[in-house]
């Protein structure tokens, strides 16, 4: 091949290389989009540094699948809604996941509550979370504790009676469990979620799902405990 023709090859492999990333972007920008105006939350005026926006967009347009230009749009809307929030160290973390391992995140985010994993075999299974999945997720160190079935003991916040105020961030509520002996203890089966995990878990915008919120309710109720749920 004649060097001009290698230099013109090379050239129009560049400039589709760089169509098909910004499409890429393209794409992930829509998806945070949608997820702004579904979400009904203000977007603060301080703007997202440049340093993270420019090692976003290389993330964003290194892939194509759908699955994974939604899950760059939702990291982007996170940043937008709390700048800061997303460190570089993460999102490089984010970039080197494979689709797979991206969307098990996914999968597993809305089960999240605060620094622990909320670890209920029969919701997992209908969002075909499995023994493997949080398996592939501890060896990612977000999460410990997959085969020893933990389970967290709570006790009283109080002297006198048990109350114990459980916060639900994400969607700006938190549970009020009482009871009338101060000395119960309350069970809660859990994962425990790292630093890491923590971070890279609300980097999705998920708030922990309805079914989840109810199943935990459900299961303080069956220890005899009376829940009620207010405002934060």
């Amino acid at each position: 091949m004649a060097k001009s023709e290698l230099v013109r090859t090379i050239t129009q492999d560049v400039i589709a290389d760089g169509l098909r990333q910004q499409v890429n972007v393209s794409k992930a920008v829509l998806f945070a989009e949608l997820e702004l105006v579904v979400g009904k939350q203000d977007v603060p005026d301080c703007r997202v540094h440049g340093d993270w926006l420019q090692r976003w967009r290389q993330r964003a347009g290194a892939v194509s699948y759908d699955e994974l230009s939604h899950f760059w749009g939702q990291i982007l809307a996170g940043e937008l809604r709390h700048p800061g929030s997303c460190s570089l160290r993460t999102l490089d973390f984010l970039g080197n996941l494979s689709r797979e391992e991206a969307i098990d995140i996914e999968r597993v985010a809305p089960f999240v509550l605060g620094n622990v994993l909320f670890n209920h075999e029969g919701l997992f299974e209908k969002v075909g979370v499995s023994f493997g999945v949080l398996s592939g997720l501890q060896e990612l160190g977000m999460i410990s504790g997959v085969a020893a079935r933990l389970k967290t003991k709570i006790e009283s916040e109080v002297e006198g009676e048990f109350q114990f105020t459980w916060p639900v961030e994400r969607l700006g509520k938190r549970l009020l469990i009482s009871h009338d002996d101060p000395a119960k203890i309350l069970q809660i089966p859990v994962l425990h979620v790292s630093r890491l995990g923590k971070e890279v878990f609300t980097v999705p915008q998920y708030a922990p799902s309805e079914e989840c919120l109810v199943a935990m309710v459900m299961l303080i109720e069956a220890q005899d405990f009376t829940v009620g749920i207010s405002d934060l």
